[in-house]
């Protein structure tokens, strides 16, 4: 678990990751409390505040070394994802390489500011600002791409 950028141990009771094909415990997951919970929403706000503040441009290059992690370590985590969740690693190498190529196509979306004359001689323009920190819900089967489904398109918005 990380908090702040610094891995923590949980308070609470940590949970067994049982290999699926041979039922061996691969490794033990920290579980965090209510309070850790509530002070990593505190650390991703402060984070915000910078981040909100980097340029489409400098969050676009964050992306594509993102994606270029992801492409760098698919065997690693091919067989870290295969090991925690039992699919075949033919399928997990194809899940790590599809969020790879997500975090790509995320990093190249435009983000417009539209001008626009709500009235004769009014200029008004439109854009989209970064809100905050942003909370996510990850299902087990497609664990990588379910969660950069969601991390990549905020993190480019500046949440």
């Amino acid at each position: 678990m990380l908090l702040n950028g610094r891995l923590a141990p949980g308070e609470l009771e940590d949970r067994k990751v049982i290999n699926p094909a041979t039922e061996e415990v691969v490794a033990n997951v920290a579980c965090a409390s209510t309070r850790q919970l509530n002070s990593a929403v505190d650390f991703a706000n402060k984070a915000f505040e910078r981040w909100r503040l980097a340029t489409l441009a400098d969050r676009r290059s964050w992306l594509n070394k993102i994606a270029q992690v992801l492409r760098d370590n698919v065997e690693k985590l091919a067989k870290t994802l295969t090991l925690e969740q039992g699919k075949p690693l033919r399928d997990a190498r194809a899940e790590i390489m599809i969020a790879a190529m997500w975090v790509d196509a995320i990093a190249n979306i435009d983000i417009p500011q539209k001008e626009f004359e709500p009235a004769p001689g009014i200029k008004a323009v439109s854009s989209y600002v970064p809100l905050g920190v942003v909370a996510a819900i990850v299902p087990w089967n497609f664990p990588l791409s379910l969660a950069i489904w969601k991390i990549a398109p905020a993190l480019l918005a500046g949440n």
